[in-house]
């Protein structure tokens, strides 16, 4: 995932074009998403998912002595 996310220079398969617009005082970035662009979300959906489903297991299975560690490991 790394490599797909750090690849805009190299290889068009996260962003196609990027592409930096003034208009009336204010700067918008304007980008053309690539084929892999879909499979970053459902990669950050799955981690956020596997995060929870972790702490979840922790506080069923009172694996965890503290709460502050769940929270710190949803935090992050």
């Amino acid at each position: 995932m790394l490599g797909i996310t750090t690849s805009p220079g190299v290889l068009p398969i996260y962003y196609r074009t990027v592409d930096i617009e003034f208009a009336n005082g204010y700067t918008k970035l304007v980008r053309e998403y690539g084929a892999f662009h879909a499979l970053y979300y459902v990669y950050l959906g799955l981690y956020m998912l596997s995060m929870a489903g972790v702490a979840i297991y922790a506080i069923a299975k009172k694996k965890i002595k503290s709460h502050l560690h769940i929270f710190l490991l949803l935090y992050a």
